[in-house]
C-alpha cells in the first residue's frame, strides 16, 4: 500500500482534482485497509453522489419482498426521464410520470419516486428506514458537525462547494433523499459496507440474485460488472456489483472473491466532463484488489 500511494500521488498531480482516498475490503476478515491523499489533512469527508441510491434504496428490497412497480423503479426500467430541474413543486413533478416497464435508463428521478413511494407504503421517512447500519462517519450532508472537513467539488453561484452536496436537485430539495447527499469518509463508507453484509447477508443475497436474474444491468439497485470491459477493472467474477458517483465516487464488491473496492475523488473540482484519468484510475486499483 505504501508503493501504491506513492505512486498515486504521483498521478494526482497529473489530475483535475487534489483529492483522492482509496480502500482495499475483505469481507472474509471484516476488515480493510485504506488510504487518504489530500491537502486537507486526514478523514476527510466526500460527496458520495450517486452511491447514495443503493445506501438508501437497496436496503428496503434485501429485506422485503419484491414488488413490481418498485422493483422497476429501483433497477432504472420504469420509463422516468434520467433528469429534470426540480422545484418547490418536485413532488407532484415526480409523481405525475407513469410508471411502465422500460429498458434501462439510468435515472435520478427514478429513484426520487421510488423513495416517495416507500415512504408512503412505510408511512416514515427513507432516513429512518435505511439508514440503521450506517456508519458514524456516513451522514447526509446537512447532519455533518461544523468541524468535518469536507473536499472542494466545484462552485454554486460563485461560491466553492465545500460541505455541501454537489448535485443541484439534492441540494434544492433540502431534506435525506435517494438519488445523493450522502457524505463519508474513507473508513465509514467501509464499515458501512461491512455493516450491511452483516445485516442483510448483502453479499450472499446478491450473488444469488445476480446469477438467477435476466440480464439487466441493475440489480436491487446496484450496477453491475458482468465483463472486463467496464470500469471494475479486470479479474473479477461475473457477479460483481457495486455503483458509481458523479463526483468521482465508487466501489465493486466481487462476492466470489469476498472482496472490495472503494475510491472517493472530488473530480468535479473544476469541471465535470473529462474523466478519463479516473476512469482509467478506477480501473487500475479495482484489478489490483481482483488480482491480490
Amino acid at each position: 500500500m505504501k508503493e501504491l500511494r506513492k505512486k498515486l500521488r504521483e498521478e494526482l498531480s497529473q489530475m483535475p482534482f487534489d483529492s483522492l482516498a482509496y480502500a482495499q475490503l475483505d469481507f472474509n476478515k471484516k476488515s480493510f485497509n485504506t488510504f487518504e491523499i489530500t491537502p486537507l489533512g486526514k478523514e476527510v469527508y466526500f460527496d458520495l453522489a450517486s452511491l447514495t441510491k443503493p445506501l438508501t434504496l437497496s436496503p428496503y428490497f434485501l429485506e422485503k419482498k419484491r414488488e413490481d412497480d418498485l422493483y422497476l423503479l429501483l433497477n432504472h426500467r420504469a420509463s422516468l426521464p434520467s433528469w429534470a430541474r426540480l422545484g418547490h413543486d418536485w413532488k407532484e413533478q415526480v409523481l405525475g410520470y407513469s410508471i411502465k416497464e422500460s429498458d434501462t435508463l439510468y435515472s435520478d428521478l427514478s429513484a426520487l419516486r421510488l423513495m416517495l413511494e416507500i415512504e408512503k407504503k412505510e408511512n416514515k421517512n427513507l432516513k429512518d428506514l435505511c439508514s440503521s447500519f450506517y456508519d458514524k462517519e456516513l451522514l447526509f450532508w446537512k447532519d455533518l458537525d461544523q468541524n468535518a472537513v469536507s473536499v472542494f467539488t466545484g462552485f454554486r453561484k460563485g461560491h466553492v462547494i465545500s460541505s455541501q452536496v454537489h448535485d443541484d436537485n439534492a441540494y434544492t430539495l433540502n431534506r435525506f433523499c435517494s438519488h445523493a447527499g450522502l457524505f463519508g469518509t474513507i473508513k465509514g463508507i467501509c464499515k458501512t459496507l461491512l455493516n450491511m453484509d452483516k445485516t442483510y447477508d448483502l453479499l450472499s443475497k446478491m450473488k444469488k440474485t445476480i446469477a438467477d436474474q435476466e440480464p439487466h444491468r441493475f440489480v436491487l439497485g446496484f450496477d453491475t460488472a458482468r465483463d472486463d470491459k467496464g470500469l471494475a477493472g479486470k479479474g473479477h467474477s461475473p457477479l460483481t456489483f457495486g455503483h458509481l458517483g458523479f463526483t468521482g465516487t465508487s466501489f465493486w464488491i466481487d462476492p466470489e472473491s469476498k472482496k472490495g473496492v472503494v475510491l472517493l475523488t472530488n473530480v468535479t473540482q473544476n469541471y465535470w466532463y473529462n474523466r478519463e484519468g479516473l476512469n482509467k484510475l478506477r480501473r487500475n486499483l479495482a484489478s489490483i484488489v481482483w488480482s491480490a
